[in-house]
């Protein structure tokens, strides 16, 4: 049992490590010595090793109910032995129902021409927490994305969102579209949106938060691969996209974005 959620602190911590930026890790350094308590070994790391910071480590590494008990103790060693601590004070990249949901809902691969309705079913999952739509729920005859303006959802928090749909054809503008997605990830939302590339003039990602350097973490249904969406989640930089349709004589900046009503 240990060892099953040692690997899982792991994991955890990994993925956490690809979501930061370089040089901030979202663990405790890897532990070497010989000190034989969690207290001892943290001190030695130069971090504090008082009980109520432990209750905070301990929490962040899903060690619940901590009290300081010996078998606590030494899985939270052995999780700093092998560099898999999480860190409670190291830079989040998720708020709000992403950092509680996007480990819930899985990735969905895009078909050829789905690009939007398959982001707008991932980022409508990610509000719901669960893996309720699908890209086929998204198209109503023949059309990529129905129309999802004023449609109401239940979040896993309990509040009702409605989403505001601004289509292919919205022209809009950068600033617009940025501000949209500022204010999703500052309400801890997902926002669907827009996006060109050297490759494709023509896509729609989904923005599910920020890195601590400042570049937004995307989902692409254009990738392979499986997981859930915070295991699937990239630099948006970093895969070479900029917002905006540029299949236009101008750019245009649609998105599906979603507030609490």
């Amino acid at each position: 049992m240990m060892k099953r959620l040692a690997c899982m602190g792991l994991a955890l911590c990994l993925a956490l490590a690809t979501l930061t930026a370089a040089g901030e890790a979202a663990c405790f350094p890897r532990y070497t010595g010989g000190g034989g308590s969690i207290a001892a070994a943290l001190y030695e790391l130069g971090a504090d090793p008082s009980y109520a910071h432990r209750v905070r480590i301990a929490a962040a590494n899903g060690i619940e109910g901590y009290r300081g008990t010996a078998a606590q103790n030494i899985r939270m060693l052995e999780l700093l032995k092998r560099g898999a601590l999480v860190d409670p004070a190291a830079p989040a990249p998720y708020r709000g129902l992403a950092a509680a949901n996007l480990d819930r809902v899985a990735f969905i691969r895009q078909d050829r021409n789905t690009c939007k309705a398959t982001a707008a079913a991932m980022a409508v999952n990610a509000i719901l927490g669960a893996d309720r739509y699908s890209t086929a729920d998204m198209i109503y005859s023949g059309v990529l994305c129905r129309s999802l303006e004023g449609e109401k959802y239940v979040g896993s928090d309990g509040n009702s969102y409605r989403a505001t749909y601004k289509t292919d054809g919205y022209v809009g503008s950068l600033r617009e579209l940025e501000q949209a997605v500022d204010a999703a990830l500052s309400d801890g939302l997902p926002i669907v949106v827009a996006v060109h590339s050297a490759a494709s003039r023509h896509h729609w990602i989904v923005v599910v938060g920020r890195d601590s350097s400042g570049d937004y973490l995307v989902v692409d249904p254009a990738r392979a691969g499986s997981g859930s969406l915070a295991s699937q989640a990239r630099g948006m930089a970093a895969m070479g996209y900029s917002f905006g349709l540029t299949d236009y004589a101008r750019p245009h900046y649609g998105y599906i974005s979603f507030r609490q009503y």
